[in-house]
Order: C-alpha cells, then structure tokens, then sequence
C-alpha cells in the first residue's frame, strides 16, 4: 500500500504465473503495510481494480504485518482455494486426494469427478 511502483511490479510476476503454472495455480494478493497511512500510495480502490483484471477469486487482503491485521484470514482464504482447486473428498473414506486421479489413493473407490 506504501509503494505504486510495487503494485504495477506485479504485472510482469502475474504475466510469469500464467505462462508456467498449472491451470489450477491460485493467484490471490496480499497488500502490507496498512497501518502506515501517512505514507499510502496506493488506494483500496486501486488496489482492488489491479486485483480485479488479474485474479479469478477478485479478492484483495489489505494486511499488517506489524499488527497482524487479516494476515491469518488471508492466508485461510488462499489454503482453502488451493485445496478447493485441487483436491477432491472420497465420499467412502473421507480423504482428499487430487482432482486428477479416477479413483481415490487411500482406499481405492472409482470416483466420478465432480467439476
């Protein structure tokens, strides 16, 4: 939030991610420093629409590190979209496994995928 030159940094590292990661890669942004007002360079608002053209979950988590502000609700978020995006439960045993397989890898049952 302190640096404009940052966020407009993060083009080229989107650009990277989506030329070499997985289909189900979860991009999501994390923006720091909100308890330093005064030195704000970036708006909520900025920071949201640069979110919005970049990320499918069009969420942005405007954190603190020194406070700790929404640090662990950014960081639930983004665990429960990756494992959302890419695991599935056995209906049979209960364990996740990954979305690419046909059956589950605990205890065996044919799965039919549900997209």
């Amino acid at each position: 939030m302190t640096n404009k030159k940052s966020l407009y940094g993060l083009e080229n590292w989107v650009k990277i991610i989506d030329e070499n990661a997985s289909k189900n890669v979860v991009k999501s942004f994390i923006a720091t420093k909100i308890d330093l007002k005064d030195k704000r360079e970036v708006s909520k608002e900025e920071a949201k629409e640069f979110c919005d053209k970049y990320t499918a979950n069009k969420e942005i988590f405007i954190t603190s590190s020194k406070t700790g502000q929404n640090v662990k609700e950014a960081f639930l978020s983004i665990a429960k979209e990756i494992i959302d995006a890419n695991l599935q439960k056995c209906n049979e045993c209960g364990e996740f496994f990954s979305r690419e397989l046909k059956k589950c890898s605990f205890c065996g049952k044919k799965i039919e995928l549900i997209v």
